[in-house]
């Protein structure tokens, strides 16, 4: 359960009441019903700190489900979040699904939702989100204990799928 915003960190992480006690650590996925809420940054016995997803220092390697096109998603601490695209020219329509990316070394696990982009105008690298998950709501939480190994991941039709891509940039996650 979440019990509220941590003082003197308001609307950039929350508290919840599981801690290492309950088999959590720092880097574990935080989710609802509706998507990503951050990531388990501090883990006490009992309690553990919840970076949200719309920090200012949140950092995550991200796709735009609609052409599979590549970025990297950062909070903008006003509860919105910023897609930086690969490929600023890439054609990404308003409402197109963005989910997590996994690379080679992810603690985050593949295509979990995060929000959908927003309307801009032009040819713009950066992108608006809006987040899946509205934090001031936020009740009950899940936080994912299991990391998948490489063997475990999915790998498809050879021909098709291509192979996880390399860590992004230092500071994502």
């Amino acid at each position: 359960h979440v019990l509220g915003t941590v003082p003197g960190d308001p609307g950039s992480s929350v508290l919840i009441d599981a801690g290492s006690g309950d088999g959590l650590a720092s880097g574990m996925t935080v989710l609802d019903a509706r998507g990503v809420v951050g990531r388990l940054v501090t883990v006490t016995a009992h309690h553990a700190r919840v970076e949200l997803v719309t920090s200012p220092t949140a950092r995550y390697a991200a796709r735009v489900v609609a052409g599979r096109h590549p970025g990297r998603l950062r909070g903008r601490g006003d509860g919105g979040l910023e897609l930086e695209l690969n490929d600023p020219h890439a054609d990404v329509p308003a409402g197109a699904a963005v989910v997590t990316r996994a690379f080679e070394g992810s603690t985050v696990p593949d295509g979990l939702p995060v929000g959908t982009v927003g309307v801009t105008h032009g040819v713009n690298r950066y992108r608006p989100v809006r987040p899946a998950v509205d934090a001031t709501t936020l009740d009950v939480v899940q936080v994912i204990t299991a990391r998948a190994q490489p063997s475990e991941l999915p790998t498809g039709d050879p021909a098709t799928t291509t192979p996880l891509p390399p860590p992004p940039r230092p500071g994502e996650r």
